[in-house]
């Protein structure tokens, strides 16, 4: 049995060529700019969400990408880590960094951390989630 390609290819090759013409006259108008109308609300909204920008979903107050000098035997060490706890890097380095405001009692402690804290939960299986079955 041949395709439904196969299939148009076979009948357009047999076309005369006032039949191929009569079939391909739709394509012979000119895109005229005048036909085009102002979009209605439901055009404008689908236009704004074809035009956002696909990116990470924001978390808290979004994020600031920095750049921060590390000992490499620090940075293995803490890569080591994440893999363990199975979060990424970017979150172990958050929760150190939350963990050392919340020990300085001048800082506010534990109004900062519930304020910012929007870390992300590890995936996977961790022991806080096996011990929970």
């Amino acid at each position: 049995m041949a395709s439904k390609n196969q299939r148009d290819f076979d009948r357009i090759t047999k076309l005369t060529a006032q039949q191929l013409a009569a079939e391909t006259a739709e394509f012979d108008k000119e895109l005229v700019a005048e036909r085009a109308q102002p979009m209605d609300a439901e055009g404008k909204k689908l236009w704004r969400k074809f035009k956002r920008k696909v990116g990470r979903p924001k978390v808290g107050k979004g994020a600031v990408r920095i750049s921060v000098s590390v000992e490499r035997g620090l940075l293995n060490l803490a890569d080591r880590a994440a893999k363990r706890l199975k979060i990424s890097r970017a979150a172990l380095i958050a929760r150190g960094l939350e963990a050392a405001i919340n020990a300085d009692p001048e800082r506010g402690g534990a109004a900062r951390r519930r304020e910012t804290s929007q870390t992300p939960k590890p995936r996977g299986k961790t022991p806080a989630n096996v011990q929970g079955r």
